[in-house]
């Protein structure tokens, strides 16, 4: 098994994607933070000249931002899952490639079990998802605290932080066994690539034609929203910034589900599967 993860941390390292993703994932979270400085600039100089204006959704974060400008009240927006995009790219690649370059079959001839080469991508897949979050949302976090400060950052916010981004970690993991499994499943980069976002993209508006259409054929009302218990719901739900208990248990739940059920299907078909 350590030759395995050697191998494949060698492989992931070699890749130019990562390093690429990874810099434009630097350069969105200082981006977005001097975004919301200038418009809300732009927005507090028109109300101190007395301009009548119409705000907006974005415009009105933005003045509120402004107003209130702080490292920790922003923190909660960093953990909105913009590293799960370039993860996506960066996963399929890494774990596809392989049989359409015919290594995978080089791998397996060696005497390495299907489960130890599944489970080795799957590690560090795991392991670009989180790097790519952590990235995002030091450079967002860092770039506010330049800007504005750190703000009230005591005892209270560093447990709170601490918890929400342990959550949106293991989130993030869930997402990569679900771009892992996929990769497995369709072998293409190109074709890897694109289930994947179509996955994260469409399943939740998919899910709530489901429950349209269920509620509609049996004329039932449904006690909960199939919706909630996707991925990006729940990571959404954590940049409301807040701990509460049904919250937690949701994502825990979600996100262990995802991880388990996912990691199981994928392993099972790739031991299946004829490697060519």
């Amino acid at each position: 098994m350590n030759r395995l993860l050697k191998s494949d941390l060698y492989k992931l390292s070699k890749m130019k994607s990562i390093f690429i993703c990874a810099l434009i994932l630097i350069v969105m979270g200082i981006g977005l933070i001097f975004l919301l400085d200038f418009s809300g600039t732009m927005v507090q100089t028109a109300v101190d000249n007395g301009v009548s204006i119409e705000l907006n959704g974005s415009e009105e974060q933005a003045l509120q931002i402004f107003t209130n400008q702080t490292a920790a009240s922003l923190f909660p927006s960093s953990l909105g899952g913009d590293g799960v995009l370039f993860s996506i790219i960066v996963i399929s690649i890494f774990v596809a490639c392989e049989f359409g370059f015919g290594t995978i079959k080089n791998i397996a001839s060696r005497g390495f079990s299907r489960t130890k080469i599944y489970l080795s991508k799957l590690i560090f897949s795991c392991g670009v998802a989180v790097f790519f979050s952590l990235l995002f949302c030091a450079a967002y976090t860092l770039t506010a605290a330049g800007l504005w400060g750190w703000g009230d950052a005591g005892p209270e916010f560093w447990k709170n932080a601490a918890g929400l981004l342990g959550l949106n970690l293991l989130l993030n993991c869930a997402y990569a066994s679900l771009f892992t499994m996929i990769s497995s499943l369709i072998r293409q980069t190109g074709g890897a690539i694109a289930i994947n976002f179509c996955v994260m993209s469409f399943a939740p508006m998919l899910l709530e034609l489901l429950q349209m259409a269920i509620e509609k054929l049996f004329h039932v009302t449904m006690a909960f929203q199939l919706s909630s218990y996707t991925l990006s719901a729940n990571m959404n739900a954590l940049t409301e910034g807040a701990l509460q208990n049904d919250i937690v248990l949701r994502v825990l739940f979600v996100g262990i589900g995802f991880f388990v059920v996912t990691t199981i299907i994928g392993l099972y078909v790739f031991r299946k599967r004829d490697i060519k």
